[in-house]
């Protein structure tokens, strides 16, 4: 009797690129990415349970801080009064896209927490040709760098009723566009990016120079440059237009934000960069303000030799924050600025780069904090 022949078959261990999306979640730059904002996500929504546990805050109140509550009044009652000064995208989406039934500033938040992680995959697809996007300062070369953008003082505003994951995602979306020279992509989203905050000019000017800039000729570099402010310009009329229909006003926002500082100079300007104006209190918060400012300029010049164009957006954002006579909101609006954040990653080093990162780690809990209790958090 003749032994049986047993074949074989070869198995092919399963690699990495086996799975769907395995190639992107088994970048350790991915998964440290995820890692940090879950853990960031967690932490602050752990500091707000304990709010909401001992100090009689409900949810719906703890999260309708500030912006948030003039976001859930345009939704609920429409474009009234001072609510005229905010733009329209974000309640927009919150109106349009509830078909849950959810209180507009759960829903806020659950949107806004979507598209964060929507933000983190536009980060993993950049890294698929991770040196054109760091070379751009768009990735940080130092890892360090992702602890600094997601635990920036007011990253909470990422996953609450707040515009910047919004704003934010636009504003990757465009920067990739420009890196792979697809200008019309780029347009629209700084249109719709211009819709949400009024940053969102600055982004259009910063990248209609950078796509421009590609272009070999003079007339042909305005030209695109031209092209590019008639595409996103048409999506940014829409609010003016919007607001003569209902008020004969095209400029009604910009009147309503006005009014709210009436005695803003040149002077003014100036001496709130130095704590001089009569409104202004020296204290520990309005001090903090003013080193982050600080640290953003200083990351703007670092980003100089990398992309002249993101450095100048990084600027023009920076400086038009005194305008108001203070600084009192660049905590928050400095949150989107993702290059600064990379750029200064690089710095971040020697004996009391720990202490200095416990010390960041700390502002953003604090900030995080103050927002839960009903506390100035910008």
């Amino acid at each position: 009797m003749q032994p049986q022949i047993h074949e074989t078959i070869p198995v092919e261990p399963r690699t990495v690129g086996t799975y769907p999306g395995a190639k992107i979640f088994g970048d350790a730059r991915v998964r440290l990415m995820m890692a940090l904002s879950v853990g960031m996500i967690s932490l602050h929504f752990l500091l707000w349970a304990g709010i909401v546990l001992t100090r009689g805050r409900s949810w719906t109140e703890l999260l309708t801080g500030w912006d948030s509550g003039w976001y859930l009044k345009i939704v609920q009652e429409g474009y009234t009064g001072q609510a005229w000064a905010f733009y329209p995208a974000w309640p927009l989406l919150l109106k349009f896209l509830n078909g849950f039934g959810l209180h507009p500033v759960i829903f806020g938040t659950f949107l806004a927490t979507i598209l964060y992680f929507g933000i983190l995959a536009l980060f993993a697809f950049m890294m698929r040709d991770a040196e054109a996007f760091e070379k751009q300062g768009l990735l940080p070369t130092r890892q360090i760098g992702w602890f600094l953008l997601i635990f920036s003082p007011a990253s909470f505003a990422f996953h609450s009723n707040h515009t910047e994951s919004l704003y934010l995602c636009l504003s990757l979306a465009a920067w990739i566009a420009c890196v792979h020279e697809r200008w019309l992509l780029a347009a629209v989203a700084c249109g719709l990016a211009a819709l949400t905050k009024n940053q969102g000019v600055l982004l259009a000017v910063s990248c209609a120079l950078w796509v421009a800039s590609m272009k070999p000729s003079l007339s042909e570099k305005v030209t695109r440059f031209l092209w590019f402010g008639l595409v996103s310009g048409s999506f940014f009329a829409l609010f003016p237009l919007y607001q003569w229909l209902e008020t004969g006003d095209p400029l009604r926002f910009l009147n309503v934000q006005s009014a709210w500082h009436p005695d803003i100079s040149w002077a003014s300007y100036f001496k709130g960069l130095v704590i001089q104006n009569p409104w202004q209190a020296l204290s520990i918060g309005t001090l903090i303000h003013h080193v982050f400012f600080l640290v953003l300029l200083v990351g703007g010049g670092l980003l100089w030799r990398q992309n002249k164009f993101l450095s100048l957006y990084v600027f023009l954002f920076v400086l038009i924050e005194p305008m108001s006579g203070e600084l009192v909101g660049t905590l928050r609006y400095g949150t989107v600025l993702v290059p600064v954040f990379f750029a200064l990653g690089k710095l971040w080093r020697g004996p009391f780069m720990f202490p200095a990162l416990a010390l960041w780690l700390a502002l953003n809990l604090a900030v995080t904090w103050n927002y839960g209790i009903g506390r100035w958090a910008y």
